[in-house]
């Protein structure tokens, strides 16, 4: 990761942070489409069983929150 792209698809220069980055290290992976039921990386590791979406909860109000 030098800000030089290397490899075919910039794959040397990883993924963006919201993205699920394949066991194989060769695709970067849109999270819309982790565990979507298509296998999208060559290895299938996005669609891994032992693998789940995260539950990031329901929305909070941050102004309650500073309010206490």
């Amino acid at each position: 990761m030098n800000g030089v792209i290397d490899c075919q698809l910039g794959t040397d220069e990883g993924c963006p942070f919201d993205y699920f980055v394949c066991d194989d290290a060769t695709k970067c992976i849109e999270m819309m489409y982790f565990m979507d039921g298509v296998q999208h990386c060559n290895d299938g590791s996005d669609e891994r069983s032992d693998l789940q979406k995260l539950d990031f909860g329901e929305p909070v109000d941050l102004l309650d929150v500073a309010e206490g």
